[in-house]
C-alpha cells in the first residue's frame, strides 16, 4: 500500500514542524551557553517530550505509507491493523509528550519566580499533571482486552469506545493548560515593572492559548466525527491536531528561555538603528536668502563660515569656537543648480551642528 494524497500532505506538516521544533530547542541550548547557566530539569523535560514526539512521528510515517487518510474500504486487513497499532503507540507517546511539556513549563516557573506561595501552586499543578498522566496511561492501555484486540481480534475480546476516552482526556488537558497560563499572571502584575514589560511578558506566557484553541478544535472534531463509521479516513485529521498540540507545546516551552539571545543580539541592533535615525534627524538643511542691499559672498580662502543669528540676514562670519560646540557651514555653488524663485541670487547652505559638553 502506498501513501495517499492526504498522507503526503501530512508528511509535509511533520517535516516542517520537526525542523521548527529543532530550531527552537537549539536556540534554547544556545541561550543557556550564552548566559553561562547550567542545564536545568526543565531543559531535560522538554527534550524528553520531543524525543517522544519523534517516536510518534516515526510510527505515523509508517501508518501514512500503509494508507493513513484513505477510506477504510481501500485498506486490506494488514493496513487497517497498522492504523490501530498507531492508536496504541500514539496514545502512549502523545501522553508522555504532553505531560513532560507541562512539567517543563511549571519547573521553569519555579526558577523564574521565588515567591513561596507561587511555588506551592506550581508544585501542586505538577502533582495534578502526574495524576493525569498515570490515570490516562492506565486508561489508554486497558482500552481493549487484550491490548492487541484492536488489530488482531480474539474470541471473547472487547474494546471500549475510544471517543469517550478522547473527550475526557482533551477536557482535562485543556483545564490544566488554562491553569498553567493563568498561574503566573497575578504574580507578574504585582511586580514593580514598567507597564510595557508586563504586557510583553504576559503576551509571551499567553502564547499557550494557541494550544488551548487547538485542543478545542480537536474536541469539536472528535465529537462530530464520532458518528462517522469511516474512522480510518477521519483518523488522519485527529492525529494532525494531536501533533499540533505537541509541536506548539515545545515552542511555547522554549520561548521564555530565549531572553539572553534577545538581550545580546536583538536589542543592540534595535538601539543602533535608533541611534542612526537620531543622527539623520540632527542634519537640518536650510536655504538662506540675503536681504536687499546685502549679498553674502564666500571667500575662497575660508570655505568654512558661520551664520550669526544677531547679524543681518544672510551675512556670514568666520566660525567662533564656543564651549558648547562648533557650527560649520559649507557653501558651494554647482552649475545647473536651480534656486527657488523667491531666492534668486541666494546661497544654499547646509548646517552640520555637533554639540559637545565641556
Amino acid at each position: 500500500m502506498s501513501a495517499g494524497e492526504r498522507g503526503i500532505h501530512f508528511l509535509v506538516w511533520i517535516c516542517v514542524f520537526t525542523v521548527v521544533c529543532i530550531i527552537f530547542l537549539a536556540l534554547r541550548l544556545w541561550a543557556a551557553i550564552v548566559s553561562k547557566r547550567r542545564m536545568y530539569p526543565d531543559d531535560a523535560m522538554v527534550v524528553f517530550a520531543f524525543a517522544n514526539i519523534i517516536i510518534l512521528e516515526g510510527v505515523t510515517i509508517w501508518a501514512i505509507f500503509h494508507g493513513m487518510g484513505k477510506h477504510a474500504s481501500q485498506l486490506d486487513t494488514f493496513d487497517t491493523g497498522v492504523q490501530f497499532k498507531l492508536i496504541v503507540a500514539g496514545s502512549v507517546t502523545w501522553l508522555l509528550g504532553t505531560v513532560f511539556i507541562k512539567f517543563s513549563v511549571l519547573w521553569l516557573y519555579t526558577r523564574l519566580f521565588s515567591i513561596r506561595s507561587f511555588k506551592r501552586w506550581a508544585y501542586g499543578l505538577m502533582g495534578i499533571v502526574v495524576c493525569y498522566g498515570i490515570a490516562f496511561m492506565i486508561l489508554f492501555m486497558t482500552r481493549c482486552e487484550p491490548v492487541w484486540q484492536q488489530w488482531d481480534p480474539q474470541p471473547g475480546g472487547s474494546c471500549r469506545n475510544i471517543t469517550n476516552d478522547e473527550i475526557i482526556s482533551v477536557v482535562i488537558n485543556m483545564s490544566i493548560d488554562i491553569a498553567i497560563i493563568i498561574l503566573p499572571l497575578p504574580v507578574l502584575w504585582g511586580l514593580q515593572l514598567a507597564l510595557r514589560y508586563k504586557v510583553v511578558i504576559t503576551i509571551m506566557f499567553s502564547i499557550g492559548l494557541m494550544t488551548i484553541s487547538i485542543m478545542a478544535w480537536r474536541l469539536q472534531f472528535t465529537i462530530v466525527s464520532s458518528s462517522d463509521p469511516d474512522f480510518v479516513f477521519n483518523f488522519i485529521t485527529i492525529t494532525l491536531i494531536s501533533f499540533l498540540e505537541l509541536w506548539l507545546g515545545v515552542i511555547v516551552a522554549c520561548i521564555p528561555t530565549l531572553a539572553p539571545l534577545i538581550k545580546i543580539y536583538v536589542k543592540p541592533k534595535i538601539s543602533a538603528r535608533s541611534d542612526r535615525t537620531n543622527i539623520r534627524l540632527q542634519k537640518v538643511p536650510n536655504t538662506i536668502v540675503p536681504s536687499q542691499g546685502s549679498r553674502a559672498t564666500p571667500k575662497a580662502s575660508n570655505p568654512s563660515s558661520e551664520f550669526k543669528e544677531d547679524s543681518p540676514v544672510g551675512s556670514l562670519e568666520r566660525p567662533k569656537p564656543t564651549e558648547l560646540g562648533n557650527a560649520t557651514t559649507n557653501c558651494r555653488f554647482e552649475q545647473g543648480t536651480r534656486l527657488p524663485s523667491d531666492a534668486e541670487g541666494g546661497i544654499n547652505v547646509e548646517h552640520d551642528i555637533e554639540a559637545q559638553r565641556a
